[in-house]
């Protein structure tokens, strides 16, 4: 049998390392991105629950992390009706919000990515975006036609980007990094999401350290996309720990009912 985990997040990075260490019985691999990352099975940003229930089968699946971003609600949907469906334990694995973040209280907080678009496109200055995954992008249209940084350069793995996205030089870590780059680009104004990525962290902490403005989306409610027919929504953690504790509690629980 095997756990499948769904996403593309650093998040997900830290569950696949945890796996190899210490479980050879995952892992499946479905990212939110579109097709063409090169980890185990990869389906588009809405696969149909009907289509999902046939993966579970066809490679022994016992049980679900989703570990999508948190704003994948249609993939969300889609993995509790296929967990329902075939009666699979799922859990939901998000990063901890920014909140924590020193600057936070000063950001403008808005309810979706449109509505960054038109706070964006009041501001004179230049823009960065902070966006994890990159997909993300594209919730902002054209940005209301001008032009923006992104906080990293693309890799191959990740889909392309808008024509109005200037990638930088070079990715750069870290908090110094973080720093370096949006002084280099002239930045101003940084559009995030509250994802909870550490790259992005590290920008929101750059743009406090700095006295750049900020606009932030808010991640949707995490109950969105988790309610099951056959009971209430599943558990939510925030860490690959926790994730493994909630892996190893099912299975043990599963062996007693079986002796």
């Amino acid at each position: 049998m095997a756990t499948l985990i769904i996403g593309s997040t650093t998040l997900v990075t830290d569950l696949v390392m945890a796996f190899e260490y210490g479980d050879p019985d995952y892992v499946r691999l479905v990212t939110e991105d579109k097709p063409g990352r090169g980890e185990g099975i990869v389906y588009d940003a809405h696969p149909e629950p009907t289509a999902l229930v046939t993966m579970f089968q066809r490679y022994a699946v016992d049980m679900v992390i989703n570990a999508a971003e948190p704003y994948a609600e249609d993939m969300s949907a889609a993995v509790a009706a296929a967990c329902d469906v075939a009666g699979l334990p799922l859990l939901r694995a998000v990063p901890p919000p920014f909140d924590d973040v020193a600057g936070s209280p000063r950001w403008r907080w808005v309810a979706s990515f449109d509505a960054a678009v038109r706070e964006a496109s009041r501001h004179p200055g230049d823009v960065m975006i902070a966006l994890e995954p990159l997909h993300l992008t594209a919730r902002l249209g054209d940005l209301g036609g001008r032009s923006a940084i992104s906080h990293r350069r693309r890799t191959s793995m990740d889909p392309q980007l808008p024509g109005w996205v200037r990638q930088p030089d070079a990715t750069r870590y870290g908090l110094r990094g973080a720093i370096s780059v949006m002084g280099a680009g002239n930045v101003r104004l940084l559009v995030a999401a509250d994802s909870g990525d550490t790259g992005v962290r590290n920008f929101l902490e750059a743009a406090d350290h700095l006295g750049i403005e900020v606009i932030i989306v808010r991640r949707p409610e995490l109950s969105s996309g988790l309610h099951r027919r056959s009971g209430p929504a599943g558990p939510v953690v925030t860490d690959a720990l926790s994730a493994l504790a909630w892996l190893s509690d099912v299975r043990r629980r599963s062996a007693q009912r079986r002796c």
